[in-house]
């Protein structure tokens, strides 16, 4: 079995309904899909909550943003998480998977240049029933996460085979 997926979600806690649903539907799966979620909710009363947030972003594999106007208002998000993400990125491919709840200017931020979830980043403010927008929304989280998954076995069987040519040259 493959190493579990590590994901970090990063949301502003005026979105609690958003992020309720996300984790409903996630944790649904997560045994059974390798996936192990981080949110602030599970730090230890005591714990520092800065270097608990840092720590588990390094350790991440994806970070998923709930996108709105308080989260694109929140200095916390946005400097401490988001730009973290950004840095992470570069360095290890890490992967952000925005989703945009609701209507905001996010398409005048970085986010404008990503594909986001919803379907084409329509908010999930706009559909009927949240809980089968966020059905959609984790159902493409894990194609992605299948995609990743796949990519670093290619990526490992490729060193693998460089390794035995440069073996088999000695």
């Amino acid at each position: 079995m493959s190493e579990k997926t590590k994901i970090f979600i990063s949301y502003s806690h005026k979105n609690e309904k958003d992020f309720m649903v996300l984790m409903s539907h996630l944790n649904a799966i997560a045994k059974y899909n390798n996936l192990d979620t981080f949110t602030d909710q599970q730090i230890d009363i005591g714990e520092t909550l800065d270097e608990a947030i840092q720590e588990k972003l390094q350790e991440a594999h994806m970070v998923v943003c709930i996108v709105s106007t308080e989260y694109l208002n929140s200095d916390y998000c946005i400097r401490k998480e988001l730009e973290i993400a950004l840095e992470k990125q570069l360095i290890d491919n890490t992967k952000i998977f925005p989703i945009i709840a609701e209507e905001s200017m996010w398409k005048r931020t970085y986010f404008g240049q990503l594909k986001c979830a919803p379907k084409d980043g329509g908010p999930v403010s706009k559909y009927e029933n949240i809980d089968s927008a966020y059905l959609t929304i984790v159902d493409q989280l894990m194609n992605q996460i299948e995609k990743n998954r796949e990519s670093e076995i290619e990526k490992k069987r490729q060193s693998d085979s460089s390794v035995v040519l440069t073996v088999g040259k000695v």
